[in-house]
């Protein structure tokens, strides 16, 4: 394993990293595109942002499992974020995609730290039965895949709170899985409750930070010596 603080600079952590303002540009071309109406070009687009914190995952964490298995979430959000710009019906696949993200974010949570936590799956247990008791009623057949999907996201945001205070990149950890739960939770009523003015910036905006924070909590470790 690699340890030692990179001196480099931190491409996924500071302003002035080209890499930070790559991710940013491509993002907001591709709520352009989406605004637009230009469909291949938005689905071209759409997994390029996260295509960027993979590369930078690679790059610059530690080697190891969570290294690894955040590296899979990320590649799985990219195959998500394809899935769902699809210019047809891929919302279950693309689902499927991003709670086997989850269940890696999971693996890499629970590699750093073991301890139960239990505040923290009484707050977001809580969280996700609330946003899926409202949205019950309008899922039909979709009732299971979403309960399933809950459920897993959840656990992801519990294992996330058990970093906190304990391991380098908790607090990062933390923020990007509960901008996950925020996002998710979002989409899921903009989708199958009521629809909302600029839901779609919304969602994508904290998925985007989401994501790097959940990257940026294993390169943070990569600093720590």
């Amino acid at each position: 394993m690699a340890s030692g603080r990179y001196s480099g600079g931190m491409p996924l952590g500071r302003p002035p990293s080209l890499r930070a303002h790559v991710f940013i540009c491509v993002a907001i071309l591709s709520r352009f595109a989406d605004w637009m109406d230009l469909t291949w070009l938005s689905v071209m687009l759409k997994p390029v942002p996260v295509s960027i914190l993979l590369v930078g995952v690679l790059q610059w964490a530690n080697l190891g499992r969570p290294r690894t298995l955040v590296a899979c979430g990320l590649a799985l959000g990219i195959v998500g974020d394809v899935l769902l710009e699809w210019p047809a019906d891929l919302f279950l696949p693309g689902l499927v995609a991003f709670l086997v993200s989850h269940l890696c974010y999971i693996g890499a949570f629970v590699a750093q730290e073991r301890a139960p936590a239990t505040r923290w799956l009484l707050l977001y247990a809580g969280l996700g039965a609330a946003v899926f008791g409202s949205l019950a009623p309008e899922l039909e057949q979709m009732m299971l895949p979403v309960a399933v999907y809950v459920v897993v996201i959840v656990g992801m945001a519990w294992r996330a709170g058990a970093l906190l205070g304990r391991v380098a990149g908790g607090g990062a950890a933390v923020l990007g899985a509960s901008l996950f739960l925020l996002s998710d939770s979002m989409l899921a009523y903009n989708r199958f409750h009521t629809a909302f003015p600029l839901a779609s910036e919304a969602v994508m905006a904290s998925y985007w930070a989401a994501q790097f924070w959940i990257a940026r909590s294993v390169i943070v470790r990569a600093e720590c010596p």
